[in-house]
C-alpha cells in the first residue's frame, strides 16, 4: 500500500461563482505514474461542489465528483 502524500494547487482561478483549478504533476498510486489533475466546481453560498479529471499522457486516467462546505464561523 502506498504512503499518503500530500497534494498541491499549482492554479487557481474563480470567476463569479465558478472556480477552475490544477494539482501540480504527482505520482498516482495506482498506475506509479505522473498524473495532471483539473478540477472545476460551481460556488453557492457556503458551498462548492464541482468534478474533477485526472489525465497521463492525454488521457483521462480518472475523472469524478468533489464537494465542501465552510463550517463554523
Amino acid at each position: 500500500m502506498a504512503s499518503p502524500q500530500q497534494l498541491r494547487i499549482d492554479f487557481v482561478s474563480v470567476r463569479a461563482d465558478s472556480v477552475r483549478g490544477v494539482l501540480e504533476p504527482y505520482i498516482a498510486p495506482d498506475c506509479e505514474c505522473t498524473v495532471n489533475t483539473t478540477f472545476f466546481g460551481q460556488v453557492r453560498g457556503n458551498e462548492i461542489k464541482g468534478t474533477f479529471q485526472t489525465r497521463n499522457g492525454g488521457r483521462v486516467q480518472a475523472e469524478g465528483s468533489w464537494e465542501m462546505k465552510r463550517t463554523g464561523s
